[in-house]
């Protein structure tokens, strides 16, 4: 895509456009949510009830915009606000493809939509977290796996089907989001990687962790403890599957990058480095979202960890 200018942001009216670029390393995320906050305290004054957010300028947009836009629209509807994206002056054809294929552009705006004639490849996805469908989610991550164009043998596609599984299913068990799980994946041919990004708007990590340990202790201290291995704040008879030790583990073997943010709290994993970080700013719940590089090269399983 393109190289333009950083991300921005601008509101006029009931308008709120995106434009620039969003990419991982930006840190737009807390930025988004001042788009939340706008449409609230319009709402609320009695000022404006329709909002569009539109897209002109825009030249790369990330599976995490993605996934906290798709929060954005869902909290919309519940607050019973009117709430359209508009992509009509949106003229980057990579960007443009990636919302249409992703089916994006058909769940914000439903039957809205002028784009709902467009076969859809579903790689952006709702979840309901008051009902935990093993299925629907297995199904997902096999839509998600299925974007990498290389031939994988039964018990790679298991491995890497099952360490997005416990990112997700994670998400279920801790987040109590009033607005469920997003998540969306995309693939980038030129870089052999696949991109996969999972938000709940939860409680997030730090609290959990803090409420679990009964007592408060800083946003970095409850990721490292997240991190390790054997820590887990669900009570089960059984393992958690890969718990976010191994996955760390996954990434630094594959030349992998996971990012997760969770309040005030960052870590950052980049090959063998992990970095923990404290922001003034706060994101709600947690955003989890991998990079994996997808040659067999790179490709290490579970057992050789």
């Amino acid at each position: 895509m393109s190289e333009t200018n950083e991300h921005c942001i601008s509101f006029e009216g009931n308008v709120i456009n995106l434009s620039g670029r969003f990419t991982p390393e930006s840190f737009f995320y807390f930025k988004l949510y001042e788009i939340m906050i706008h449409i609230h305290e319009m709402n609320n004054n009695g000022i404006l009830k329709k909002f569009k957010i539109t897209f002109e300028g825009c030249d790369f947009l990330c599976p995490n915009a993605m996934v906290i836009l798709g929060v954005i629209d869902k909290w919309s509807k519940i607050k019973g606000i009117d709430l359209y994206f508009d992509f009509t002056n949106l003229t980057n054809y990579e960007v443009l493809t990636f919302i249409l294929n992703s089916g994006f552009a058909s769940y914000v705006n439903g039957n809205k939509s002028k784009y709902d004639n467009i076969k859809s490849s579903k790689y952006f996805k709702w979840f309901d977290i008051s009902n935990e469908n093993t299925g629907e989610i297995i199904d997902f991550i096999k839509d998600v796996v299925q974007l990498i164009p290389v031939r994988m043998s039964d018990e790679l596609e298991a491995d890497l089907i099952s360490k997005f599984y416990e990112i997700i299913i994670n998400s279920y068990h801790h987040s109590k989001s009033m607005v469920g799980i997003f998540s969306c994946a995309y693939y980038f041919e030129e870089s052999n990687v696949l991109h996969f990004a999972i938000y709940d708007c939860g409680e997030g990590i730090p609290n959990n962790v803090s409420n679990y340990l009964s007592e408060k202790i800083s946003a970095v201290d409850a990721l490292k403890w997240a991190f390790t291995d054997g820590n887990t704040t669900k009570k089960s008879d059984y393992p958690r599957g890969l718990g976010l030790g191994l996955l760390k583990s996954f990434v630094k073997a594959n030349d992998g990058e996971l990012f997760i943010y969770s309040r005030e709290g960052t870590c950052s994993v980049l090959g063998p480095k992990v970095v923990y970080n404290e922001v003034k700013e706060r994101i709600p719940g947690t955003l989890f979202y991998l990079r994996v590089n997808t040659d067999n090269a790179h490709y290490v399983l579970r057992k050789n960890i």
